[in-house]
């Protein structure tokens, strides 16, 4: 198993390498101030600040160290499903939602995170904080997330030796 792993990652290179050095260059004409150029003039260090490429099933981030460009890769059914609700406010019912906008003017600019108003001016009771401000199990848990699959990296040599 090792062994063709290591030859598909051979043959990436040398396909890669293949390709880039039998084409001819084709300058690509630079439009100024185009929507679609993307520019980065710093390292990116962790994969959450990653290029990102995907189609909704399966992603990769681009990211680097000082060494290295590193390829990590995601499928989006992979997630650490941890869930301690017992922080976590009763489930809110429907009708508890609807009362609240309706007769109680709730207001919540963001959820886990905004300040809840009422747009009457009234205060708002322990239980509508508790609904509009989301379930902590959720908005300070490192967890539910997502999980990496697999990482490729590609180690860049400074200096390269011959002899």
């Amino acid at each position: 198993m090792l062994t063709k792993i290591k030859g598909i990652i051979a043959l990436i290179i040398a396909l890669f390498i293949g390709l880039s050095s039998c084409q001819e260059e084709k300058k690509i004409p630079e439009v100024k101030g185009s929507p679609h150029k993307i520019e980065i003039n710093q390292m990116i260090l962790v994969p959450e600040e990653g290029l990102l490429l995907g189609n909704g099933d399966l992603s990769v981030s681009i990211y680097q160290t000082s060494n290295s460009i590193i390829w990590r890769f995601g499928k989006n059914d992979v997630w650490d499903r941890r869930h301690e609700t017992a922080e976590d406010p009763e489930p809110a019912h429907i009708n508890e939602i609807a009362k609240g906008i309706i007769e109680e003017g709730w207001i919540n600019s963001n959820f886990n995170k905004g300040e809840v108003l009422s747009k009457f001016g009234n205060p708002l009771s322990k239980r509508a904080l508790e609904i509009c401000q989301g379930a902590r199990s959720y908005a300070f848990k490192p967890y539910p997330c997502p999980k990496p699959t697999g990482e490729l990296a590609f180690i860049l040599l400074s200096t390269l030796q011959v002899g």
